[in-house]
């Protein structure tokens, strides 16, 4: 599932920036048990808090399940138990 949202704005380097290191940190998450529901309260609160990039910061949530489907599958990114 591709998220495409052509108006979201640009982001500027340091958006990236963070960007990229919410990419590691579910990655790093993702291989280490899953997301804990403390971790997808906090996410959910950062997309609350900086709607203009809620749709990067699913699309980055989107990719790393389908990364760890493929990878492993029948391993969850999400760990809600």
């Amino acid at each position: 599932m591709e998220i495409n949202h052509p108006s979201s704005p640009e982001l500027t380097p340091e958006q990236e920036e963070a960007l990229e290191h919410f990419r590691q940190r579910v990655h790093d998450l993702a291989l280490h048990g899953g997301l804990t529901p403390d971790t997808v309260r906090n996410v959910v609160r950062a997309m609350r808090q900086h709607p203009q990039f809620s749709r990067e910061i699913l699309q980055v949530l989107v990719d790393e399940s389908r990364e760890l489907r493929e990878a492993a599958p029948g391993v969850s990114l999400l760990d809600l138990d």
